[in-house]
């Protein structure tokens, strides 16, 4: 995908691939598909951010599971990000229907 002529999303590199199979070994260093011989880290696609801004720089919140909201929020320590449970947003979205 680009953007102005700018690629937005691209395969990580090695030392990137490396970092994400250490911040979770478990879901990022499992081979997929199964019998491919590559991990998901390899199989990825990252988007960086545009120009030279960064893409965390552009985030205001992050959804992730109510089990993952006080990693994420370690991770992301010291940044103005909001860090919101998947749960709460889908309970959130279903009260505005009713």
């Amino acid at each position: 995908m680009t953007l102005r002529g700018e690629d937005l999303v691209g395969s990580p590199g090695p030392n990137l691939q490396r970092r994400l199979i250490a911040l979770d070994p478990e879901f990022f260093g499992k081979e997929y598909p199964e019998g491919s011989g590559q991990n998901r880290a390899e199989r990825s696609y990252v988007m960086p951010g545009l120009g030279k801004t960064p893409i965390i720089e552009m985030v205001r919140r992050i959804i992730v599971r109510a089990d993952a909201v006080a990693r994420v929020q370690e991770i992301v320590k010291g940044r103005s990000l909001e860090v919101v449970a998947l749960e709460s947003v889908a309970r959130l979205h279903c009260s505005r229907l009713t």
